[in-house]
């Protein structure tokens, strides 16, 4: 009998097949490191410069540690920020004088670890992912002291919660159904703040405690050559990253129980094969990729009960719920190998599918952050489907059914001369309008359905939710 190598996830290499442009793609994927299902991945940031195509593996540019949401490039990155480590007293406020070249052949790109070694800066930044965030560690060749600059496009608020943590708000979503949406970050350092600044043209302008605006770039300084923190993200509140943080382990941790778990997962499957390692790692990292999405998008509070940011009420709401992920592409292609190999998973999901019917009336199509309605008709069908054929959350099937039923029964019309792209779903005697970003639920009789249409238009720019027509 052949043995297996002691951990799978160290001999998978996350740069695989990710040379990819807006002309042409190899797969558009990215070097994500992250735990399995997360709720964040980071990668290398190599462009500013080229929209959602911010990754050239053969590009030895580094210009920050990206803090990323994106599954496509064309659904576009949410909630997204760079964190660049430095020596010295950087200055100019812009990514491109911030970056520095990175050594590729000592660099590490793993699931589990990401590190690398700016030339630039001589100083070795190395990541190990968590569920819900992250631990880094920074250390500079010359003993120069260390700071980091944070940056994120559009708006953003970072504050200064004491001497060792910052607070970070992000409002760069792509489109949600909530004007409040954000992302909530809390950084903790093991050495003091000695400089908490804002990076503007070339001057550096200390921050009194807290700072909102738009495209900021934010310098924090320490008085020390090496440097480790811990990161936690919420898109609840900032105190619900609190609560968050206190479940993250220092580095060395961190790394390990994420190696473990994607040994674990990446273990129910073993290839014993001495002739064909090269295409063993294909494999491996292959289903490497089947485990980053959907990722997480549900927390505990403090009784350790299941809550979400519900973009529909714009309040936290009870129960699990992931995002990030097209049922066109994945019904019939990731799911039915999450059902045969990742079946105690595939439950959570199913969980997750029927709470957004419960919070929007629908089942999903896409989900980035929030339904995005884009490709046609609803494959999340065939998940359940399929699912139920296997026996797989049989206690949500009565649910999911009801659903399904419901939504097969609805007829859609479109008014093409609304500009807004308002859809009218009849059923029975309500009709559901949406657009791209809202919806609203409309007791309307259906022989007024067409005048209405068309009375709707200014009704759309302010967004039809919780807008109620009634028959004249």
């Amino acid at each position: 009998m052949f043995s297996l190598p002691t951990s799978l996830v160290t001999e998978i290499d996350t740069r695989y097949g990710t040379y990819n442009s807006h002309a042409f793609s190899n797969g558009n994927t990215l070097p994500l490191t992250g735990h399995p299902f997360g709720m964040n991945y980071f990668a290398p940031q190599t462009t500013d410069q080229n929209g959602s195509w911010w990754l050239n593996p053969y590009e030895p540019v580094y210009q920050g540690f990206r803090l990323t949401h994106q599954a496509s490039p064309w659904v576009g990155d949410f909630s997204h920020l760079l964190l660049t480590p430095f020596p010295g007293k950087l200055q100019r406020d812009t990514v491109f004088h911030h970056q520095s070249s990175y050594d590729m052949s000592s660099a590490i790109f793993r699931p589990d670890l990401l590190q690398l070694h700016s030339n630039r800066y001589n100083l070795t930044s190395r990541l190990a992912p968590s569920l819900y965030g992250a631990s880094l560690e920074m250390a500079s060749d010359f003993s120069q002291s260390l700071g980091l600059v944070l940056y994120a496009p559009d708006r953003a608020i970072y504050q200064q919660i004491s001497d060792y943590e910052i607070g970070v708000t992000l409002y760069n979503a792509t489109e949600t159904q909530s004007d409040n949406f954000a992302i909530y970050i809390h950084i903790r350092f093991d050495h003091a703040i000695t400089g908490f600044s804002q990076l503007i043209e070339e001057q550096v302008v200390p921050i009194e405690q807290k700072v909102d605006g738009n495209d900021l770039h934010i310098r924090v300084d320490f008085d020390a050559p090496s440097l480790s923190c811990q990161l936690v993200t919420s898109f609840i509140s900032l105190e619900q990253a609190t609560m968050n943080l206190e479940q993250q382990d220092d580095f060395l941790t961190t790394q390990k129980k994420t190696q473990e778990t994607w040994d674990h997962l990446l273990g129910r499957v073993a290839i014993f094969d001495r002739k064909h390692d090269k295409q063993k790692d294909l494999f491996y990292h292959c289903l490497y990729r089947c485990l980053l999405f959907p990722q997480t998008f549900y927390e505990k509070d403090e009784d350790g009960n299941s809550i979400h940011f519900d973009t529909i009420s714009s309040t936290a709401t009870p129960g699990i719920f992931f995002t990030n992920n097209g049922y066109w592409d994945t019904f019939r292609s990731s799911y039915p190998l999450l059902s045969i190999l990742y079946p105690d998973y595939l439950e959570q999901f199913l969980e997750g599918i029927l709470q957004h019917y419960k919070d929007t009336g629908f089942l999903p199509k896409w989900l980035a952050p929030d339904e995005r309605g884009i490709m046609p008709g609803t494959l999340v069908d065939g998940v359940i489907a399929d699912r139920c054929q296997k026996g797989i959350g049989r206690h949500l099937m009565p649910q999911l059914l009801e659903a399904m039923s419901r939504l097969a029964k609805l007829m859609i019309q479109v008014d093409a001369t609304v500009d807004m792209g308002i859809w009218i779903i009849k059923f029975g005697d309500t009709c559901l309008l949406t657009t791209a970003k809202v919806s609203a639920i409309v007791s309307i009789m259906p022989t007024v359905i067409g005048p209405s249409v068309k009375s709707l238009t200014t009704l759309g720019k302010k967004k039809l939710q919780n807008a109620m027509l009634k028959q004249a």
